[in-house]
């Protein structure tokens, strides 16, 4: 993933196989290179990639990130991750958090482009061989993630700590999110008016948060 030296934040992001969260393939990226695990097809899991997570550097990151790494632990022996930033916490602390905290939510609030998360992609068979499509998305939501961190650290201003592996140790195993903010009355969409006929059924998501 990377040649001479570590850099100092990797995007982190795992897809499953079905609703049962099993961990088909794991997203590593910096800026520039991206590395894609087919978990299930390793007969044992690289001692790399083990301290990878378990050293506080370089940074790991990503949205929800810490329930992308229970599940890699109890299903891959993977240790408990150290240096991890869940990306909704400093969002959220720099007040940028109006359009929701899912990664395509902070992609638009904190890098100001928009995020592709098609639907028929994001639930396709992880488990089988990839697609360019699969390819393409799973890379681009691992390096949105490193990218968001990068931005976040920039925003900070000339106060916060120059070194981006500094800064990023208030957020270290922090997980909990104050209220989402109120939108303002312009904002706010008017529920529409009941209606007889039943309700279309709720189709749930695979991501907590995504």
């Amino acid at each position: 993933l990377w040649r001479r030296r570590a850099p100092p934040a990797v995007g982190l992001d795992t897809e499953w196989a079905d609703s049962s969260q099993a961990v088909a393939l794991l997203q590593l990226a910096v800026p520039g290179r991206c590395l894609l695990v087919r978990l299930p097809e390793l007969a044992t899991v690289p001692k790399a990639l083990m301290d990878l997570i378990a050293c506080e550097r370089p940074v790991k990151c990503g949205v929800s990130i810490n329930q992308d790494l229970r599940l890699l632990q109890a299903q891959y022996g993977f240790p408990p991750g150290a240096g991890v930033v869940d990306l909704r916490v400093p969002a959220q602390r720099g007040g940028l958090a109006q359009r929701g905290l899912g990664l395509a939510a902070l992609c638009d609030s904190v890098l100001g482009a928009p995020l592709c998360k098609t639907e028929h992609v994001r639930r396709s068979a992880w488990g089988d061989e990839l697609s360019c499509q699969q390819v393409r998305y799973a890379a681009c939501d691992a390096f949105v993630a490193v990218a968001i961190l990068e931005a976040l650290h920039r925003r900070a201003g000339t106060e916060a700590p120059a070194d981006l592996h500094q800064w990023s140790r208030q957020f270290f195993g922090e997980t909990k999110l104050g209220p989402q903010p109120q939108r303002s009355p312009q904002e706010r969409v008017q529920p529409p008016a009941p209606k007889k006929a039943a309700p279309a059924q709720r189709h749930s998501r695979l991501y907590d948060g995504c």
